[in-house]
């Protein structure tokens, strides 16, 4: 064995109080404590990250991390505003040199089509609408009343598709931008 390498034999003890300590087993050689620190912390980051992941649905690294739960906690976004923002890549990380952080991302074309997709459906459904009132002329009520329940199923679901795909993510994204800016900036460096 080389010196160094530490064997993962971990056995959970309980102290007198009830609280749960793991112990790391054999060690071969001598162990430097900056190695031992380091694949400690290591490990406690994989666990952040799971832990974040499960809460929220968003996978990023520590640093992009910290900046969701700023947000989170200092600024009332919730994690499903965030993991939609993330996920249509309206709110990405910014790689630089000295520290990857959240920027703004949203796209234009994005808003286009989300709000012609709304112009175009509120269009059909307000046609629709009308050739149910030369229904009401005839005095055709059954018609009237299917075709307006069949044409609003439609309509209510391409708004909500609409807003959820391309709107709300677009807004979430610059009003996160926007709370960034107030980041406190030895907190973002921790």
């Amino acid at each position: 064995m080389k010196p160094g390498v530490v064997l993962m034999s971990e056995s959970t003890t309980q102290s007198n109080s009830g609280e749960s300590a793991i112990q790391i087993g054999q060690v071969a050689g001598a162990v430097n404590i900056v190695q031992l620190t380091k694949l400690l912390t290591q490990m406690a980051e994989y666990q952040h990250q799971a832990n974040f992941y499960a809460a929220t649905g968003i996978r990023c690294g520590a640093k992009v991390r910290q900046q969701f739960d700023y947000l989170m906690e200092e600024h009332d976004f919730t994690s499903h505003e965030l993991g939609r923002a993330w996920k249509t890549m309206a709110l990405v990380a910014r790689r630089t040199k000295e520290y990857p952080n959240l920027h703004n991302a949203s796209r234009n074309l994005d808003l286009t089509v989300g709000w012609t997709g709304i112009a175009f459906f509120t269009f059909v459904f307000v046609f629709m609408l009308g050739q149910m009132i030369t229904l009401l002329q005839q005095k055709d009520y059954q018609w009237v009343t299917f075709g307006i329940a069949i044409g609003l199923i439609p309509y209510l679901g391409s708004l909500v598709l609409f807003s959820r795909t391309f709107l709300i993510p677009q807004q979430t994204a610059k009003r996160a931008a926007e709370a960034l800016k107030s980041i406190p900036t030895a907190k973002a460096k921790h």
